[in-house]
């Protein structure tokens, strides 16, 4: 799962830094709460956005992967909604909306990097394509490929399109989750 706030870069342009600060880490602080919530593992946090990964160190059925990352994801965007209203009653209309991207599948897990920064972190084309998800996903909404709603049938969607993402060769099957 990859979220990331649009328009924070504009906001940070508006606004004194220590606002945007204080923004950014109540954000980071109230998702990651949701997250572990639903036994999802924050992997790293990326500006604005986050990486959240499901099935390690929590053993969970890929179904029951499926279902929590849309649960979290559906609670992440309601949370943010409230966030983003208080955010605008302090008399700043901050502009910003909250986007977010799941896939499914075996990722590779491991230490990459220089013996001084050495930090786990997932890889891998299902990575990839889950980032790319939250890249196109339509402000204040859910983005799942076709394998996360095959695991989460009763899920409710509202629409279907095929897309083609960056780096991917075949077209991918996506649903479109509004949390409201």
């Amino acid at each position: 799962c990859f979220t990331d706030i649009q328009g924070f870069t504009q906001l940070t342009d508006i606004t004194d830094a220590e606002y945007a600060a204080d923004i950014l880490n109540e954000y980071l602080t109230e998702m990651t709460k949701i997250a572990h919530t639903y036994n999802g593992t924050v992997d790293k946090f990326l500006g604005d956005g986050m990486m959240i990964v499901f099935g390690a160190p929590f053993q969970m059925t890929p179904s029951l992967q499926a279902e929590s990352a849309i649960n979290m994801a559906t609670e992440m965007q309601k949370k943010f909604s409230m966030l983003r209203n208080c955010w605008n009653g302090n008399g700043i209309n901050t502009g910003l909306h909250l986007r977010i991207g799941i896939h499914c599948g075996i990722a590779t897990v491991g230490s990459f990097g220089p013996p001084e920064r050495l930090t786990f972190t997932a890889i891998g084309k299902i990575v990839n394509i889950a980032s790319r998800l939250e890249q196109i996903c339509p402000p204040d909404t859910i983005l799942v490929s076709s394998d996360i709603k095959d695991l989460a049938p009763h899920v409710k969607t509202d629409k279907t399109e095929f897309i083609t993402v960056r780096g991917i060769e075949q077209p991918i099957k996506v649903y479109v989750i509004y949390s409201n």
